[in-house]
């Protein structure tokens, strides 16, 4: 068959378009909810049905649209937004460029009523496949409602690739996280099949919606920042360095009040925290940088999600530069969190900046004090023992004693000392033997906690004192969402009121553990994983975090008789090979080894 040039059909060209801006459920929410705060809603009502998945509604008190107008509402590039080229160089509002409403339009089903502001009625539209059905005036409160239903019904194989219900109203729930932060001049309620689950009053103030949007917990550890460099200011808030997370989830970055994704600004926030938090752990941060918006390209990605700066540096700087400062006016930071050596400080800085730029230039065209460390060190030390010895002791009855058959035997083995106060050092006849602490113990507590959970002997440990967990929206729909799985996996919760939850029982190896130090990291690294895996694979996953979140951490001294115990339990442990994340526990060296290394063979 011979290849020819042809202009495709407007209902393909349309279904194509539209699968750049509405990638899910939560693409389409966001969509609506920025048009309407164009319009210059300060009221915003939102239902969602199984996540968004079978219908979304957002109802809210703006401007409105004219009856003549409402049918070119839903034609591509139709906009009220810009009207020249140069226009597209000072966005100010969400939306320009005309393409959500003819988008939604095309992969599902919309009903839209609207009345503008003075008009004595209002009219009613309904479209299907991006085709209009109907459309008469009715009478309607001024302002807007939309409900999209049969959402990626035209197009079902987008359909295929929806998450869970609770991954997709998890998405929809970041949405208005980042519209409540961003806006806390809007007042916003928010119920999901028929059960309220946001209601943000009107506030004056960032710091008073904190605690309601990403929980008191969180809101409770984070400090004011300011900043400005050239014409860039920088205002919001940041995370102390003792509370981070697994992941960059809690960084929420508004260009001009838009939410971004940016790279440049996630090197310089771990720059100006790179000596107070441990590696591979972020901060949380809400952050609010104004710039000209001619220095400003919002149009290089279709759901708007990333920008060009025209002067990055100014950004790098500004941001660097406003959290060290802020972080060294933390009691004892100049002298616990930054040390006494500027002059190295500014070279590394400048380093790390030729390098961020120049990731920057080619995407768009030791010895670390911690908060907690002497604190974490006593706790994880005294714990060690106890958790290894019971291994020991439970023998065959909790942990078969079938260790990986390459093993070695590491309670016969000469232990010869530390390094790094990470990893153990042994002899044994003609090798060396090298273990990493942390990844021994992390195998050896999630063999105890897999095997207890399989045969529900000496399992959960319910709490003295049952938690109160306070979490934003949706976290707290993760965790409901996944309440079954946490039973399973022996976290005992319960619905607190608001978005607070109880924590009842633990499994016992965690049970020593303060929740805030592992419950987060489930949700970041578990709970937001949809149905990409079996429920007994995210049981798994659970007890690896679990098992990671309990062991012994690297930078920890261990005593001669940690170590002893250590090695028992290694010896009573299976699969002691690898860590549950698959990294190796222990290396071996053979004198033939050794031997290479020092040329003489």
């Amino acid at each position: 068959m011979e290849n020819k040039i042809a202009v495709l059909s407007r209902e393909v060209a349309n279904r194509i378009a539209a699968g750049e801006v509405v990638e899910r459920p939560a693409s389409i929410l966001k969509e609506l909810l920025e048009n309407a705060i164009d319009a210059g809603a300060d009221e915003l009502c939102v239902d969602l049905e199984q996540g968004g998945c079978k219908s979304i509604r957002v109802v809210d008190n703006g401007r409105g649209i004219a009856a003549g107008e409402i049918g070119l509402a839903f034609h591509r590039h139709a906009t009220s937004k810009m009207q020249s080229v140069d226009d597209i160089f000072h966005i100010v509002t969400y939306g320009f460029r005309g393409e959500a409403l003819p988008s939604i339009a095309s992969v599902a089903r919309i009903e839209m009523t609207t009345r503008s502001r003075g008009s004595l009625s209002g009219c009613r539209i309904v479209l299907d496949g991006g085709e209009i059905e109907s459309q008469q005036d009715i009478g309607c409160p001024e302002g807007t409602a939309v409900k999209v239903t049969h959402i990626f019904d035209h197009v079902p194989a987008r359909k295929k690739f929806l998450k869970s219900v609770a991954a997709e109203q998890g998405a929809c729930m970041e949405v208005l996280v980042r519209i409540a932060l961003n806006r806390p001049d809007i007042r916003l309620v928010v119920t999901s099949n028929g059960r309220e689950v946001l209601r943000v009053p009107h506030t004056a103030e960032l710091s008073e919606r904190l605690a309601l949007i990403l929980g008191e917990d969180t809101a409770g550890n984070m400090m004011p920042i300011a900043g400005r460099r050239g014409d860039v200011r920088l205002s919001g808030f940041i995370s102390r360095p003792d509370y981070s997370r697994a992941n960059t989830k809690g960084y929420y970055f508004f260009i001009n009040g838009r939410f971004v994704r940016d790279g440049l600004i996630s090197h310089a926030v771990m720059t100006g925290y790179r000596r107070v938090i441990p590696e591979k752990r972020c901060p949380v941060l809400v952050f609010f940088l104004e710039t000209p918006p001619e220095d400003v390209d919002v149009n290089v990605h279709p759901a708007k999600t990333e920008v060009r700066f025209r002067n990055p540096r100014d950004i790098y700087d500004c941001v660097v530069e406003a959290i060290v400062a802020k972080l060294a006016a933390v009691p004892g930071g100049e002298r616990g969190l930054y040390g006494k050596q500027p002059e190295q400080m500014e070279t590394s800085y400048h380093r790390r900046v030729e390098e961020a730029l120049k990731r920057y230039t080619l995407v768009m065209g030791g010895n670390r004090p911690t908060y907690g460390d002497r604190e974490e060190r006593r706790q994880g030390s005294s714990l060690l023992n106890l958790w290894c010895d019971s291994v020991v002791r439970q023998g065959e009855e909790t942990i078969p004693d079938n260790p990986s058959a390459d093993s070695p035997r590491f309670s016969i083995l000469d232990y010869l000392g530390q390094v790094g106060a990470t990893y153990l050092i042994f002899s044994g006849g003609d090798k060396l033997v090298v273990m990493d602490q942390h990844a021994a113990h992390e195998r050896i507590l999630f063999e105890k906690i897999r095997s207890a959970a399989q045969k529900r002997t000496d399992f959960q440990q319910a709490l003295l004192v049952p938690e109160v967990l306070s979490l934003s929206p949706a976290e707290y729909e993760q965790f409901i969402q996944s309440r079954d799985i946490l039973a399973e996996a022996g976290i005992d919760i319960e619905p607190f009121g608001g978005n607070s939850l109880v924590l009842k029982a633990v499994p016992g190896p965690l049970a020593n553990l303060s929740p805030k130090q592992f419950l987060p990291d489930l949700i970041d690294e578990v709970l937001a994983g949809g149905k990409t895996v079996s429920s007994a694979a995210l049981k798994e996953k659970l007890f690896a975090v679990m098992a990671c979140k309990g062991a012994v951490k690297a930078n920890h001294i261990l005593a001669a008789d940690e170590v002893k115990s250590l090695c028992a339990a290694m010896d009573a442990t299976p699969f002691n090979a690898t860590c549950p994340h698959g990294r190796p526990i222990y290396l071996i060296y053979h004198q033939t080894d050794l031997e290479k290394l020092f040329k003489r063979t």
